[in-house]
């Protein structure tokens, strides 16, 4: 199956209907989250993108580097890789697949995994910002800690 009939086969088991195709990417609102499948067909892969927000601040000094460990050895982040937008500025999660073998079921169940970590993640970002806002930047670093650490703050629970 290539690209563009995996895409239609995809959007038809979703009940869309009119999805354009334009450059190698297709757009898609999932759970009030826009979400992206582009083609890369040099590597022939199919890329699954979401968007999680904008930085929490001008000054981001923290949320941005703690996505970057999160992204050491797919930690935080179950494969995928956590990323910037350089023309919005908006974080965003992505993960490539092998288009080869590749359906509309099995592209549906990597569109949720990936829906499921930008909700993750959304949620990781939500709970910065409040931080931030409520009780500072310590507050914050420390939720983005414990998120890093899956919830153990760094240690391992016994």
């Amino acid at each position: 199956m290539d690209y563009n009939e995996l895409i239609e086969s995809f959007a038809a088991s979703l009940g869309l209907e009119g999805v354009e195709i334009e450059g190698g990417a297709a757009a898609f609102e999932i759970d009030s989250m826009k979400v992206d499948i582009f083609h890369d067909a040099e590597a022939d892969t199919v890329m699954v993108y979401g968007e999680i927000g904008q930085p929490p601040s001008d000054d981001d000094r923290s949320f941005g580097p703690a996505m970057l460990k999160a992204n050491h050895l797919f930690g935080g982040t179950g494969g995928a890789t956590l990323c910037q937008d350089p023309e919005t500025g908006a974080y965003a999660i992505f993960q490539a697949f092998p288009l080869d073998g590749m359906d509309a079921e099995a592209l549906a169940a990597q569109v949720a995994r990936i829906v499921d970590k930008t909700e993750h993640w959304r949620g990781i970002l939500n709970a910065f910002q409040v931080a931030e806002q409520e009780k500072g930047s310590a507050a914050a670093e420390e939720v983005l800690l414990d998120a890093i650490h899956g919830g153990t703050g760094g240690f391992m629970r016994v």
